[in-house]
């Protein structure tokens, strides 16, 4: 968790320096922007490992869980105009 508080640093530096009146508009919209981007990122890392069980998803992934996937077994079955049949897409009908 001390990768955070580069990350905090980084957003309350690029917030900040978003009020200045010194600086031109356009860097002044992407310094904010730079900030809000942080912020989902930091937030979305910070949900990521609980993800599974805010779904509802008590139980530990298995091992035959992790080593399954259509995608990585055989990749000419699953793709962007094919779908994936492991999570039931299916294009091109």
């Amino acid at each position: 968790m001390l990768w955070l508080i580069p990350l905090l640093v980084g957003i309350a530096g690029a917030a900040a320096a978003a009020t200045d009146q010194g600086i031109p508009d356009w860097g002044r919209w992407t310094l904010a922007g730079i900030a809000l981007a942080g912020a989902i990122l930091g937030i979305a890392v910070l949900i990521g490992p609980a993800a599974r069980p805010l779904a509802g998803d008590r139980h530990p992934l298995t091992q035959a869980e992790r080593r399954s996937s259509a995608c990585k077994s055989s990749p000419a079955r699953c793709s962007w105009s094919t779908g994936c049949p492991r999570w039931g897409i299916v294009r091109g009908r």
